[in-house]
């Protein structure tokens, strides 16, 4: 037996002793002592619990940040526009304004390889977004989460709503784990009963699914007051369909969540320019970022080739590359790499 195991042993056992005991023979010195004894051994309960439903939501899902965490950070100062606050750009002002005070979902698309990913990460961890957020919360305590669907990744839930679900689920709850308990109540239970601290919890696909409903109806429920929820989407197109969720079904429930009465949820997502997104978001939340890129290739193109040639010729280069990638950030990276490559040869 542990010492961790130990000391619960000792401490249920005094909870049990105390039942026994008349409060008389207790001196009031020895009963704080005792109390303030119980109190840290409850506190260190209920974190073996949270550890295990973490631990169990996560359960053979150690790819969950996988894609998040493969993808490039933006290139030095790019991207930056978005958070234009000069009304220089239509678009950039259209997405402060919803971050600030909008809500239900604003949607990125883009032509292949324009760069959305890399934007999503900037946009789900940067300061200026949350900054933008804290307009929204009206002293409520913000929880921001993200999950970046990926096509290629060995695990099916990589491109899957449960991977979705379970991911932001577990940030929402490594977050804010005092939620535990009214998001999964039978879990927690279970885990305060049977504390092996060996072990993660067994959390099925229907008790995330069951949490996720008691989330998006948190209104009707006063021990959620207080938390409102920003979540970031990546590549809603690398989402797998099945014969139970197909890709509008997908969209309709991160619609509902978004749209819940609650009022405390606001989504961002990104996808290729198809359909059902195109036909399904709000052309008024909506930017085409491969409209939007060109300052950010030239700076892109002339940060990288510093030693290529002279600043004019940068120049010059970073705007012929510009104008042929069409929008393309991808092909402007190979394309410089190439240059790279045959300047060092």
């Amino acid at each position: 037996m542990t010492q961790l195991e130990l000391s619960i042993t000792q401490i249920r056992q005094t909870m049990k002793d105390m039942t026994t005991m008349k409060v008389d023979c207790i001196r009031d010195q020895a009963l704080t002592q005792l109390k303030n004894l119980l109190h840290v051994g409850q506190d260190a309960l209920n974190e073996f619990a949270q550890d295990r439903i973490l631990r169990g939501i996560k359960a053979g899902f150690e790819d969950m940040s996988y894609r998040y965490q493969d993808i490039d950070s933006p290139f030095q100062d790019t991207f930056e526009w978005v958070f234009d606050r000069n009304g220089e750009s239509v678009e950039a002002t259209k997405f402060t304004q919803w971050l600030s005070s909008g809500d239900g979902i604003f949607h990125i698309c883009g032509k292949i390889g324009s760069g959305k990913s890399t934007l999503m990460k900037k946009l789900c961890r940067y300061k200026k977004t949350r900054t933008e957020l804290t307009k929204w919360m009206r002293g409520r305590k913000l929880i921001i989460a993200d999950f970046f669907f990926y096509a290629l990744g060995s695990d099916p839930r990589q491109k899957s709503l449960m991977g979705l679900y379970r991911t932001l689920l577990h940030q929402i709850l490594t977050a804010s784990p005092d939620l535990m308990q009214n998001l999964l109540p039978d879990q927690w239970t279970k885990a305060l009963s049977h504390p092996n601290l060996h072990t993660a919890l067994e959390i099925l696909d229907d008790d995330i699914k069951q949490a996720f409903k008691r989330l998006s109806t948190q209104h009707e429920d006063s021990s959620f007051d207080g938390c409102c929820f920003s979540f970031f989407i990546d590549g809603l197109d690398e989402y797998e369909a099945t014969t139970s969720v197909d890709r509008r079904e997908m969209v309709e429930a991160l619609m509902d969540l978004a749209n819940s009465t609650s009022g405390s949820f606001k989504i961002c997502v990104s996808s290729r320019i198809e359909n059902p997104f195109m036909d399904m978001f709000s052309e008024d939340t909506r930017f085409y970022l491969h409209e939007l890129t060109k300052s950010d290739m030239k700076k892109y193109v002339q940060g990288s080739l510093q030693s290529v040639g002279t600043q004019l010729e940068r120049r010059q280069l970073a705007l012929s590359i510009t104008e042929k990638a069409e929008g393309v950030f991808l092909w402007v990276v190979l394309v410089v790499k190439k240059i790279r490559k045959l300047s060092d040869d």
